[in-house]
């Protein structure tokens, strides 16, 4: 019976570091995909931003037909999902002969 008392001992810390590991393991993985899902939000933070910074653009030049946009325009759009305002630039490109026009939306994301 003695003999008995330190397997059982053995078993229990045996068993304790392997919860510990498997803990640790499942903790790193709601870590990383906790940031993924941040990373995701953001992403689609500023594809949002840059969608309305062309549609602002756009109602611009259809408001007032002698707009042009010859120089890149810096619009902050109100934060969609946020307190925070998101800067959007809003660059007009142009192929020689410049007949058509068209706008490109940048927005800086962390």
């Amino acid at each position: 019976m003695r003999d008995e008392r330190g397997a059982v001992l053995g078993i229990v810390i045996i068993t304790a570091v392997v919860a510990a590991i498997a803990a640790a393991a499942a903790l790193q993985i709601a870590i990383a995909q906790s940031r993924h899902a941040r990373a995701f939000r953001e992403r689609a933070r500023a594809q949002a931003a840059a969608e309305a910074g062309l549609v602002w653009a756009m109602e611009q030049l259809r408001a007032d037909s002698t707009l042009t946009f010859d120089a890149p325009v810096d619009v902050v759009i109100p934060g969609i999902t946020s307190v925070e305002d998101i800067p959007v630039d809003i660059v007009p490109t142009c192929a020689a002969p410049c007949q058509n026009r068209t706008l490109r939306a940048t927005v800086v994301y962390r």
